[in-house]
C-alpha cells in the first residue's frame, strides 16, 4: 500500500468519525458507479402516537423523517434504551419482529434496508408492559420517562453511522421493552402488499 493510498484511507476514517459525532451520517441516493460519493443526512426523530395500549401493553410510535435534500438509507432495526426519571438507563429493548401492539413484520431479509426520499418518513413501535411476569417476582416494576433511539444510516460502500436522539416517552417496564422493525410511513405498523391475482 502506498503512502498516498494510506493517507486517503485515514482521511475517510476521520471523516466518518466527524459525521457520527455531529449527528450526520454518510448516506445519499443510489449511485451509478463503483465509487458512490457520500453526503450528509439529516434526520428528525419525534414521537407519534403515544396512546397505544391493550391488555397491559403500552407503546409509543417513533417517527424518523428525512430532512435532507436527497435520499437517505436506514439499516436494520433501531436500538432503544429506556431512561428512568433519575437518569438511570434500563436494559436495551429487545429487537423483535412481532409484538402485541406492533403486530407481525416481514422477515429480517425483507426489512433490513429502507430508503427515504426527502421529507419521507419511517417509523417503529416501542412497547412495554405494566403487568409483572412470573419471573419478575414481587419487586416493583420499572417506570421510564424517555428513550434513547439510535438509527443506523449510511450508503453501502461508504459505511454506516448511528444517529441517536433522546425522546420523551412514558413507558412501563414490568417486562423488557420491545422495538420493532422500521416501516415506511408514520404509523409504525407494517401493511402487507396487496395480493396479486392470476394475470
Amino acid at each position: 500500500m502506498t503512502v498516498r493510498s494510506t493517507a486517503r484511507r485515514l482521511a475517510a476514517v476521520a471523516a466518518t468519525g466527524v459525521l457520527a459525532a455531529t449527528g450526520l451520517a454518510a448516506c445519499g441516493s443510489p449511485a451509478h458507479g463503483p465509487r458512490p460519493v457520500a453526503v450528509a443526512c439529516t434526520l428528525a426523530m419525534t414521537t407519534g402516537d403515544q396512546g397505544l395500549a391493550g391488555l397491559g401493553h403500552i407503546g409509543v410510535v417513533v417517527v424518523i423523517t428525512n430532512k435532507s435534500t436527497h435520499r437517505c438509507t436506514l439499516y436494520g432495526v433501531p436500538s432503544v434504551v429506556p431512561v428512568a426519571a433519575g437518569g438511570a438507563e434500563g436494559a436495551a429493548a429487545a429487537q423483535t419482529s412481532e409484538g402485541y401492539l406492533g403486530g407481525s413484520y416481514p422477515s429480517v431479509d425483507q426489512r433490513n434496508v429502507l430508503v427515504l426520499d426527502p421529507e419521507g418518513a419511517a417509523s417503529t413501535i416501542v412497547e412495554g408492559s405494566d403487568v409483572s411476569s412470573a419471573s419478575s417476582g414481587p419487586a416493583p416494576c420499572a417506570s421510564y420517562v424517555a428513550v434513547l433511539v439510535t438509527v443506523q444510516v449510511g450508503q453501502g460502500a461508504k459505511g454506516v453511522a448511528g444517529i441517536t436522539e433522546r425522546l420523551d416517552a412514558p413507558l412501563p417496564g414490568c417486562t423488557r421493552l420491545q422495538v420493532h422493525p422500521l416501516v415506511s410511513g408514520s404509523s409504525g405498523h407494517w401493511t402487507p402488499p396487496p395480493a396479486i391475482g392470476p394475470g
